[in-house]
């Protein structure tokens, strides 16, 4: 895909790229790739970057509200987060992974991206005042069952903010009434011809005190 046609399939999403975040976008694949000749950071063959990568990640764009602020649990190599907060500088993203090969990694992109970042597991920096119920919106791809996701994720929102998980199109996404959590619909998009579902989770009150639960307390029994 080139960067013209990248460009015209982002405005899918009601996203207009300039020349710069074009050439911030080209950046982050260069040292995505370089980086993982030896940090092992993505399965996704280059030739698949723009589709399986950044275009799944902008593809949450039209459900972000503009100016919010958004954590990415469990990001990674920066998935959907770095994506996003290079094509809507109106956020404040911030990045959360427990791997400090990540956090190395995502540290390398501050020339070209604004992000905040966190290097802890995302079900401890959840009991932290300074996270928890602070942001608009969390978000992952497909981080664990949804069940674990929507465990570790929800006491990061702020009440009346969105849980916006990316799944698989055939999951199914039940209420978690228990963290404060309301489903209100199942938005399916589509990303170059395949499904991705993206369940809109309303943070209707706030998340009780005793979740997250800690991880191994989680494994033993999902929500």
């Amino acid at each position: 895909m080139t960067a013209a046609q990248f460009a015209k399939a982002a405005e899918e999403y009601g996203i207009n790229l300039n020349a710069g975040q074009l050439k911030a976008f080209e950046t982050f694949e260069d040292r995505l790739y370089e980086a993982n000749k030896t940090k092992n950071l993505t399965r996704v063959p280059r030739s698949e970057c723009k589709t399986r990568h950044f275009l799944d990640s902008l593809s949450l764009s039209p459900l972000v509200p503009e100016g919010n602020s958004v954590v990415d649990l469990g990001s990674g190599a920066g998935f959907p987060g770095v994506p996003l907060a290079i094509a809507r500088p109106d956020l404040r993203v911030t990045l959360l992974d427990a791997a400090e090969k990540e956090i190395r990694f995502l540290e390398s992109l501050a020339d070209i991206v604004t992000v905040g970042l966190i290097l802890q597991r995302a079900e401890i920096a959840a009991r932290m005042p300074e996270f928890r119920e602070r942001y608009d919106v969390a978000t992952a791809r497909a981080l664990a069952p949804l069940a674990i996701q929507a465990e570790v994720s929800a006491a990061y929102v702020r009440v009346g903010g969105l849980f916006l998980p990316q799944r698989m199109e055939q999951e199914e996404t039940p209420e978690y009434t228990n963290l404060g959590l309301k489903l209100e619909e199942r938005r399916l998009v589509e990303v170059q011809g395949a499904k991705r579902l993206i369940p809109v989770y309303r943070k209707s009150e706030p998340t009780p005190d005793r979740y997250p639960r800690t991880w191994a307390a989680i494994k033993k029994r999902s929500l």
